[in-house]
């Protein structure tokens, strides 16, 4: 009896469904920026990039898996080092001259689409290729920053890039200080294929948001033979911290820092990369 009573008096313990709600007609804007320092042979180096993603839903099938239109409205890149670089789409009416400042002007107005599920898992990319050809054409092939480099931006590459840029979401609901776990394979340009373990825990539980630490390792993927492989990682370590939406079933914020330890010909180098992922307002 007191047993029962106890149980009846004991607090619920809440758990929140954290989760994509998609409806076609949704517009979402979001700015991504990203700041990366890196060290080689006692060089520094260091790169800022901002983008500006406007994102309508087009479609939601019955699985729950929305089309997304993503189209570029603001690019800012900046960069330091070996090479210089100072670009604002928000400033800056010329063309750029440099090689990468051109590269990002010609991005701004383009778009592509993308699939996502209510996860956060990214099925599927169609556009980015033709896009970026597009944008190649624009500046053309004198104007590349590096020889070659418009191979590498396939749907493909692109669905694995988005991929990273979601969080990955639980399969059930989830209560504080539950944990759940995610692992993926990626084939990365010049490190051939890594294998991506991620594990989130759920540290805060509001009436309409839930706050959650994401903990993820990169390494060499196990089997794997990629003689095209140039870069070889020693340590690759992210540490993130989501906001999200319950009510409205979409990301507020994503802040992540990444330690990497590499090297490449030899050489050892190391970086640094700081980045958030926000909701923002729409441009008017």
């Amino acid at each position: 009896m007191i047993l029962a009573l106890a149980l009846l008096l004991s607090p619920v313990q809440d758990k929140a469904t954290i989760g994509w709600k998609f409806a076609k007609g949704d517009t979402l804007r979001y700015e991504l920026t990203q700041t990366d320092t890196s060290s080689v042979a006692g060089r520094d180096m260091s790169r800022e990039t901002t983008m500006g993603m406007a994102m309508v839903v087009s479609d939601v099938d019955d699985k729950g898996v929305a089309t997304i239109k993503v189209t570029y409205d603001r690019m800012k890149f900046s960069m330091t080092g070996a090479m210089e670089s100072d670009y604002d789409s928000e400033r800056d009416k010329e063309e750029p001259e440099d090689g990468f400042g051109k590269l990002f002007a010609a991005m701004v107005g383009q778009s592509f689409t993308f699939k996502m599920n209510a996860r956060g898992d990214v099925v599927a990319v169609e556009g980015y290729r033709k896009m970026m050809d597009a944008v190649f054409d624009k500046i053309g092939e004198d104007a590349l920053p590096f020889p070659g480099m418009q191979d590498m931006f396939t749907d493909d590459f692109a669905k694995k890039m988005m991929g990273q840029s979601f969080p990955k979401l639980p399969a059930k609901p989830v209560a504080k200080d539950e944990s759940w776990e995610g692992k993926d394979e990626l084939e990365m340009p010049m490190m051939g294929k890594v294998a991506l373990k991620v594990k989130s825990t759920l540290k805060e539980l509001r009436e309409k948001e839930a706050v959650f630490a994401q903990d993820s390792t990169i390494e060499k993927a196990e089997g794997d033979d990629s003689s095209g492989a140039v870069v070889e990682v020693t340590d690759c370590k992210t540490k993130a911290t989501i906001t999200w939406n319950t009510d409205a079933g979409r990301l507020v914020s994503s802040t992540w820092t990444t330690s990497l330890t590499a090297s490449a010909n030899g050489q050892e180098f190391t970086s640094e990369t700081k980045g958030e992922l926000k909701l923002a307002p729409k441009k008017k």
